[in-house]
C-alpha cells in the first residue's frame, strides 16, 4: 500500500517534472529559432554586401602592394609580396554619418547604414597575363557591374597607355567567359546610367531634391566616344608614382593627359593620380572605391590643377573639354612613352685574370718613359720638328721654293759691275785695222 501510494505519488511528479523539462525545450528551440533567424539575416545581408569586390590589374613593379597598404590604413606591406598568383586582402568599411548629407549620382540610395560594417574584398592579380583565368574567383558571383576593378599604370613607365589597353582588354575577355549575354547586358546598363546621372557635387543637394520621389528621373543620352568600349565593370584608371609628375614637361604633362582621358572616358572609368610614397590622393581614392562598392555620399569634385593629385570622377568628362586642352598642345596620336628610359642590353662580362691585368699595366707603365724621353739630334733636328720651327723655316723660304745658294746671297762690287757693263755696251775694233 505505501509502496503504491509512494509509486502512484511519484508518478504525477515524474510527468510535471517532463512537462517542465518540454516546456524548456520548447522554450529552447524558439530561442534558438530566433538567434537562428538573427544570424541568417545578417548572414545574408553580408553575403549581399560583400557581391562587390575590388580587383587591381597592373604591370610588375607599378606600386600595387605600396598602394593596397595605403588603402588598408598604412598597413605594413607584406613581405612575400608578389609570391601569389592571385593575392587577397580586405578594406574594413564603414559608413560615415558625416559624409551622408548628399551624394554627387542622383540615383545613389546608398547600401550602408550610418552603423552599418562591412568587409571588402580586394583582389590583387600578379602582373602576368597567363594568372588572368584566376579573375574567374575574383569577380562577382551575380553581375559584373559590381566589380570595382582598378587598372593601374606607373607615370614612369613608357608604355603606359599599352598596358592600359592590354589590361582592360584581359578584363573584357575574363566578363565575358564568365557570365551570359544577358548578365553583360545589364551591367553595361547600369554602367550608361551611372554616367548619365552624375551632377556636380556643389549642385547634387538641388538635384536630389528635385529629383525626391521621381522614380525615373530624366537623364541626357550619352555624348559622342563615352562608354564606345564598356565591358559591364566599375572601371577606375590609377596613375600611380605621381610624385614624379612636375619633372615631366607641360607639353609632355598634357599630350599624355590628353591620351589617358580618352581611354577613360571610352570605357568609362573614373581617373585618380595616386603617390602611395607621399600619400597624394589615396585617401580620396578609398572613399571613391566604396561609393562605386556600396553606392555611399562621395562629395568631391573633380581636381585638373594640381598634377600629382589629378582626380576625374566618372560622368563629369567629355570630348569637348578634352578638345580644349588638345588645342593647346596640337598632335597628341605620336607621343606614347611620358619619360624616355635608355634600353639597356643584358650582355655577359668575363672578368680578366688578375695576374695578366696586372702584367699588362706593367708594361704600358714601362713603355711610357721611353716614349717621353727620345734623344735629340744634333743640328737642331729636334727643332725643325716643331711647329714653331717650321713656321719661321717658310718665312725664311724664298717664295719660287727654292734655297738661294751662297753666291747669289754675296754682295756684288759696284765698281767692278760698272766695268762689265760698259764693254758689253762698247763696240769692239777690227784688229786688223
Amino acid at each position: 500500500m505505501l509502496k503504491v501510494e509512494s509509486v502512484g505519488d511519484s508518478l504525477p511528479r515524474l510527468q510535471a517534472s517532463g512537462n517542465s523539462s518540454n516546456q524548456l525545450l520548447d522554450k529552447g528551440k524558439d530561442e534558438e529559432k530566433i538567434w537562428t533567424r538573427i544570424l541568417s539575416e545578417v548572414s545574408a545581408k553580408s553575403s549581399s554586401g560583400q557581391q562587390s569586390s575590388v580587383i587591381l590589374l597592373g604591370d610588375h613593379k607599378c606600386g600595387n602592394h605600396s598602394l593596397i597598404s595605403k588603402l588598408e590604413k598604412d598597413k605594413a606591406e607584406s613581405a612575400s609580396k608578389g609570391a601569389s598568383a592571385l593575392e587577397y586582402h580586405t578594406l574594413h568599411v564603414q559608413a560615415d554619418i558625416r559624409d551622408g548629407s548628399y551624394a554627387y549620382q542622383l540615383g545613389t540610395a546608398g547600401a550602408l547604414g550610418p552603423a552599418e560594417s562591412v568587409t571588402l574584398p580586394v583582389w590583387l592579380l600578379d602582373g602576368d597575363e597567363t594568372f588572368a583565368p584566376l579573375l574567374h574567383h575574383a569577380l562577382p558571383p551575380s553581375n559584373p557591374s559590381r566589380a570595382v576593378v582598378l587598372l593601374t599604370a606607373a607615370l614612369d613607365n613608357p608604355g603606359i597607355m599599352h598596358s592600359l589597353r592590354r589590361w582592360a582588354t584581359v578584363l573584357t575577355g575574363q566578363i565575358t567567359a564568365k557570365y551570359d549575354n544577358k548578365e553583360v547586358k545589364e551591367a553595361k546598363s547600369l554602367q550608361e546610367r551611372f554616367w548619365q546621372e552624375y551632377v556636380e557635387p556643389a549642385e547634387s543637394s538641388m538635384s536630389a531634391s528635385i529629383m525626391q520621389g521621381m522614380d525615373d528621373p530624366m537623364v541626357v543620352p550619352l555624348e559622342q566616344g563615352v562608354l564606345n568600349e564598356n565591358c559591364g565593370a566599375s572601371l577606375i584608371v590609377v596613375i600611380t608614382k605621381s610624385d614624379i609628375a612636375p619633372l615631366l614637361a607641360t607639353a609632355q604633362w598634357e599630350k599624355l593627359l590628353v591620351q589617358i582621358r580618352r581611354f577613360c572616358l571610352s570605357y568609362g572609368a573614373a581617373l585618380f593620380y595616386v603617390s602611395s610614397k607621399k600619400g597624394h590622393n589615396t585617401q580620396q581614392l578609398y572613399k571613391y572605391i566604396v561609393h562605386r562598392a556600396f553606392g555611399t555620399a562621395f562629395t568631391a569634385s573633380p581636381q585638373m590643377i594640381e598634377r600629382e593629385s589629378l582626380f576625374v570622377p566618372a560622368g563629369w568628362d567629355s570630348e569637348k573639354k578634352i578638345e580644349i586642352m588638345k588645342e593647346s598642345v596640337g598632335d597628341v596620336e605620336t607621343l606614347e612613352p611620358t619619360r624616355e628610359k635608355p634600353v639597356v642590353k643584358e650582355s655577359m662580362t668575363e672578368a680578366e685574370e688578375e695576374q695578366s691585368f696586372l702584367a699588362r699595366l706593367s708594361s704600358i707603365e714601362v713603355a711610357a718613359p721611353l716614349v717621353k724621353k727620345q734623344p735629340v739630334e744634333e743640328g737642331g733636328a729636334a727643332d725643325n720638328n716643331t711647329a714653331l720651327a717650321s713656321f719661321f723655316s717658310n718665312l725664311l723660304r724664298p717664295q719660287g721654293g727654292k734655297t738661294p745658294s751662297a753666291a747669289s746671297a754675296a754682295p756684288l762690287d759696284p765698281a767692278a759691275q760698272l766695268d762689265r757693263i760698259r764693254s758689253s755696251t762698247t763696240p769692239k775694233t777690227d784688229s786688223t785695222a
